[in-house]
C-alpha cells in the first residue's frame, strides 16, 4: 500500500524498515494491519524519541 517508501519522509524501504502506530497503543490504539504503518530506522527513532519527550 505504501509502495515500499516511508510513510514519513517518502524514502525507499529496504529490509530495515520498521513498524509503527499510528495510533499509539497507550492511546487506545491497536496492533490491528489498518493501525500500522512502515518508516524508515530514522524516522521511527525521532518518532519514538518526540513521543518519550511527550
Amino acid at each position: 500500500e505504501q509502495g515500499w517508501k516511508c510513510n514519513n519522509c517518502t524514502c525507499q524501504l529496504n529490509h530495515t524498515f520498521e513498524v509503527d502506530h499510528k495510533v499509539d497503543l497507550r492511546y487506545g490504539g491497536t496492533n490491528h494491519v489498518s493501525n500500522l504503518v512502515a518508516l524508515c530506522r530514522n524516522c521511527h527513532g525521532e518518532k519514538t524519541l518526540q513521543n518519550k519527550l511527550e
